[in-house]
């Protein structure tokens, strides 16, 4: 079973909007004279500016053509694109932590993102920014954020989030030196914990077949204290979470993916502050790229190689 992005059906009337929208902010999508540009060369810069911009002045809105020029005119400073990012991020959302690298996962998808909206691959500018202040309510110091790890429904309130752009799978994750886990029934016989609530615990139960279910923890560091002790074999927990954890901790392994289809994953979107006048611009360049098959060659090409396989 492969893993991509979140593909729902639409009535013919979106669909005809999205052809409509491919016209407009697809790859023919130019900047116009004028519009400015980065002065800078060569891969996005790692660091960014300390101010922050807040997109929201009531009245405000950004003309469907969804442009440089339409941004800039909103704010003379949109000649680059500013893009949030935690520090470190773990492969395969970046290689070595570092966005100007196009084998990552976020740096390409952002690039494309940005391109069809008319900046060039050197206009965009990464800001290493914690992650609490990405989901934080108000202005920030960036445009738009692929942040993987899960937005939570408090989250949600707080920020704008586009069309998933990929649905990631619940991971486990296991001591380096365990027996392999190749197929659900594996888990039956295991200690496992899960990161979440009730409903996750008993799909995992469910896809297991196991007599009682999984433990129940409150955080991903509960679940790597728990297999740190020996407490349990094995940890559910969001795949972002689980590459982090196994990129800090050469002990531990990213062990298998569980099935999709029977234990719901995370909707990964990019992020924007709240009510922000740019995010139907982005969830339009999203539902394009979904309708056009380019989230799924990205997903083919830097995330599915990385990956442990499905449990079967």
């Amino acid at each position: 079973m492969t893993t991509g992005p979140v593909r729902r059906r639409r009535s013919a009337p979106v669909v005809l909007l999205l052809l409509t929208l491919a016209a407009v902010v697809g790859p023919a999508c130019t900047r116009d004279a004028g519009s400015g540009g980065s002065s800078g060369e060569g891969a996005p810069s790692a660091s960014g500016p300390a101010q922050t911009f807040a997109p929201v002045e009531s009245g405000a809105a950004v003309g469907r053509e969804c442009t440089v020029a339409s941004f800039v005119a909103f704010d003379e400073r949109l000649t680059v694109l500013p893009v949030g990012v935690t520090d470190p991020v773990p492969p395969p959302w970046l290689v070595a932590n570092d966005p100007g690298d196009p084998g990552g996962f976020h740096a390409a998808l952002v690039s494309e993102v940005a391109r069809r909206l008319g900046y060039l691959a050197e206009e965009t500018t990464w800001t290493r920014v914690p992650r609490d202040e990405i989901v934080a309510e108000g202005p920030k110091r960036f445009i738009v954020s692929p942040e993987p790890t899960p937005v939570t429904a408090a989250e949600r309130e707080l920020v704008d989030v586009t069309t998933p752009y990929f649905e990631a799978p619940k991971a486990l994750l296991t001591s380096g030196d365990a027996v392999a886990v190749t197929r659900t029934s594996d888990l039956a016989g295991m200690s496992v914990a899960v990161v979440g609530d009730e409903d996750l615990a008993s799909a995992v139960q469910d896809v297991s077949a196991a007599g009682t279910a999984p433990r129940t923890l409150a955080s991903v560091d509960s679940a790597l204290a728990a297999l740190e002790a020996g407490a349990v074999d094995a940890a559910v927990v969001d795949l972002p979470a689980a590459a982090a954890a196994v990129s800090a901790d050469p002990d531990l392994r990213l062990a298998a993916l569980l099935p999709p289809d029977r234990v719901p994953g995370d909707d990964l979107g990019l992020i924007l502050q709240k009510d922000s006048v740019f995010t139907q611009c982005f969830d339009d360049a999203v539902l394009l790229m979904t309708a056009d098959g380019t989230l799924t060659r990205l997903v083919t090409e830097l995330l599915q190689p990385t990956l442990p396989p499905v449990l079967e």
